[in-house]
C-alpha cells in the first residue's frame, strides 16, 4: 500500500463496496483493548470500532472510566477511519503544515493520539479502532497493542499487511505511522 492518505479521506460514501468491519471483529477488538487496559492496572479506558464509513460498529467502557472518554473514543475512532491513519500522525501532519483540523469542516474530527485504521487484506480502509480514558500517547500504544492482542487471541493467519501496521484476524490491519498531509 502506498503511504498517503486514503482517496477518499473525510469523504467515504456508504453504501455497496464500501469495506467494513464485521461487528464480530469490532466486538472483538474493543473487548480486547478493555481486558489489556484491566490489566495493567493504569485505570478505565473507552474503547469505539466504527465501519470503513465512520460508523460506530461496537463500544466498550470498562469501570472507572471517565464520562469523556466515551465521546472522545469513538472520535478517535472516526477520525482514523476518516483520514486512513492514525490521529497521533493526523497531528504530526497538522503540526508540521500549518493547518488546522477545523479546515475539515467535521466536529467529530479529532488530532488526540489514540486512534487506528483498520484496513482490510486488499488495502482498503474498514474502519478504526479508538482508545480514551488515558493520555493519549497511553491510548495510542493500547490501541496498537490491543489490536495486536486480539490477532493472537483468534489466531490470525498474518496475511494482512499495511505500511507499519499490526495484523488482526488475518482479514485486517492497523495502520500507524506518519503519512503525507491531507489535502
Amino acid at each position: 500500500m502506498t503511504p498517503g492518505v486514503a482517496p477518499n479521506a473525510g469523504d467515504v460514501a456508504a453504501g455497496p463496496g464500501v469495506p467494513a468491519i464485521q461487528s464480530t471483529d469490532a466486538l472483538g477488538l474493543v473487548r480486547a483493548a478493555v481486558d489489556l487496559a484491566g490489566a495493567d492496572g493504569a485505570g478505565g479506558v473507552a474503547a469505539g470500532v466504527v465501519d470503513g464509513t465512520g460508523e460506530l460498529v461496537a463500544f466498550l467502557r470498562s469501570d472507572g472510566a471517565p464520562l469523556r472518554s466515551i465521546r472522545i473514543a469513538v472520535m478517535k475512532a472516526y477520525t482514523a477511519a476518516r483520514f486512513g491513519r492514525d490521529t497521533a500522525a493526523v497531528a504530526r501532519t497538522l503540526q508540521a503544515s500549518g493547518r488546522a483540523l477545523a479546515e475539515y469542516g467535521d466536529r467529530r474530527f479529532t488530532a488526540l493520539a489514540g486512534g487506528v485504521a483498520l484496513v482490510d487484506d486488499r488495502g482498503r480502509i474498514a474502519g478504526g479502532l479508538g482508545i480514551s480514558g488515558r493520555a493519549p500517547e497511553d491510548d495510542h500504544e493500547l490501541a496498537v497493542a490491543a489490536v495486536a492482542g486480539f490477532r493472537g487471541r483468534v489466531g490470525g493467519s498474518g496475511s494482512a499487511r499495511a505500511a507499519g501496521g499490526t495484523g488482526v484476524d488475518g482479514r485486517l490491519a492497523a495502520v500507524t505511522g506518519a503519512r503525507e498531509a491531507p489535502r
